[in-house]
């Protein structure tokens, strides 16, 4: 009797465990990247540095939208977000109704977001997938009015000297890297020159004074900041403004891109 009841209880527990162990399998498994269809916004994370600054500089100067159908390495479509401004909780949200992306109805797309600083771009990871059932409107930008053609300046009158001088160029762009650039000067065989540098980031490695036609070669050091900067040289009087260009800077990635209906 008491190994009958027994056996009866033990058929009941291993049937109920079955009984669990078959629900389990057979529940759904919840999707982890839901499509959204017809999506009205999208939302994400600002990036770490997005009112950080460097001399001045900020480090995210904007964000784009990158927009490719499922499966494709190259977006079909960026769109420029500008810079807009982040909500209390941290959060970046824009109206995708009011860009109006020609885009097909019917096919799957993904996202990214990036943020664009003085230094380069930085993505984030893909947003889920979303698609439109019907085509959202869309129409050509027009196209900006062309600029109006003003006259230059009259140049303002100037005293010759006794000796004239000219230089190969007025103005001289560098890198950001440490480097040597040249520029000619060109005075009669008779007049004399002399070189004069008022930047710490620019020196002379040629001769500082000459006779006649003749070359100035300098060298600037590495610009290490995040902004560009200019120095002048004076050479017989004329000055040749060097510009180099500023460092990079790449402000870290935006991230947790939602596209949402």
């Amino acid at each position: 009797m008491h190994s009958t009841l027994g056996f009866r209880r033990r058929a009941s527990s291993f049937l109920q465990k079955a009984i669990i162990l078959v629900a389990v399998y057979l529940a759904p498994v919840p999707s982890e990247a839901q499509l959204v269809t017809d999506p009205t916004k999208a939302e994400f994370n600002a990036s770490p540095d997005h009112d950080a600054t460097a001399s001045g500089t900020p480090l995210v100067s904007s964000y784009q939208l990158e927009l490719y159908p499922v499966g494709d390495s190259e977006p079909l479509l960026t769109l420029d977000l500008g810079k807009p401004d982040v909500d209390p909780d941290g959060v970046i949200r824009v109206d995708l109704v009011s860009l109006l992306v020609p885009l097909l109805s019917g096919t799957n797309y993904v996202a990214r977001v990036a943020a664009v600083g003085p230094g380069g771009i930085t993505r984030s990871a893909l947003s889920n997938p979303f698609t439109w059932s019907v085509p959202p409107p869309w129409s050509p930008p027009s196209e900006p009015p062309a600029a109006a053609l003003s006259e230059p300046p009259p140049p303002e009158p100037v005293v010759p000297p006794p000796c004239t001088y000219s230089l190969s160029q007025s103005a001289q762009s560098l890198s950001a890297s440490a480097g040597t650039a040249t520029v000619t000067v060109t005075t009669g065989s008779g007049c004399s020159w002399t070189v004069t540098d008022n930047s710490s980031w620019i020196t002379i490695t040629s001769a500082a004074s000459g006779t006649g036609t003749g070359t100035v070669t300098y060298a600037v050091t590495t610009n290490t900041g995040t902004s560009s900067r200019s120095g002048t040289l004076a050479i017989g009087g004329v000055i040749l403004t060097v510009t180099q260009e500023a460092g990079s800077a790449v402000p870290p990635a935006p991230g947790n891109l939602r596209i949402v209906s």
